[in-house]
């Protein structure tokens, strides 16, 4: 008995201990995350103001190379499938933003129309950003995730997201994982943040679940 015990309070103490050190990790300044809006009134979450689906290639280019956080953006468009818009970025960015990844969009588009009105007028797709903030301080930030996954890679390694349904766009969360699970590699380390065109389904795994993986 005494022994069950026990292990209650070092699991309640074990969580709140994790409970603080959220708290103590998120941003003091909206600023910190003010990339995952828009000033473009999109209809919940984007990405520095582009909506998957919506937004197109043409749209996209004038946007980037007008925004003050995006130093260059250039098109890799080759031919028929999917291509890239990809920026680097000006140093305006958020402390948030993790300066040393690319930008990163994707879009379809077909060769045989590959006309400058036709591709100026193609939808992206999918939208990626890397941030300097663990994952748990943006699902603190972004209240509980809808959909997520932890899929064991080739390398035995788990990707884990959380992902955040909108209209026609998911909002996605992800990490590279070792396994087993720690609870230090989810608190710590950047996460990948990416806006994509539909919606998952498989039910998000809470972090008690996410340490028994493996």
């Amino acid at each position: 008995m005494i022994n069950a015990l026990v292990r209650v309070m070092l699991a309640l103490i074990a969580v709140l201990a994790f409970l603080l050190m959220v708290v103590a990790l998120l941003p003091r300044e909206d600023r910190e995350v003010q990339f995952i809006t828009s000033d473009e009134n999109c209809a919940g979450h984007c990405l520095i103001g582009i909506v998957p689906g919506t937004t197109t290639v043409g749209q996209v280019l004038a946007h980037l190379r007008a925004h003050p956080w995006v130093e260059e953006a250039y098109l890799l468009a080759p031919g028929t499938g999917y291509s890239e818009i990809q920026w680097t970025w000006s140093g305006e960015q958020p402390a948030a933003v993790d300066a040393d990844e690319i930008g990163r969009l994707t879009f379809y588009w077909l060769a045989d129309r590959a006309n400058s009105a036709f591709l100026n007028d193609a939808p992206i797709e999918t939208v990626v950003i890397y941030t300097t903030l663990p994952m748990p301080v943006l699902i603190a930030r972004l209240g509980p995730p809808d959909t997520g996954t932890a899929d064991r890679r080739t390398d035995f390694d788990l990707t884990y997201t959380a992902a955040y349904r909108q209209s026609g766009t998911t909002l996605t969360l992800s990490k590279i994982l070792p396994c087993p699970v720690a609870l230090t590699a989810y608190m710590q380390g950047p996460t990948r943040m990416a806006m994509v065109v539909g919606y998952g389904s498989s039910p998000f795994v809470e972090l008690p679940q996410l340490l028994k993986q493996c």
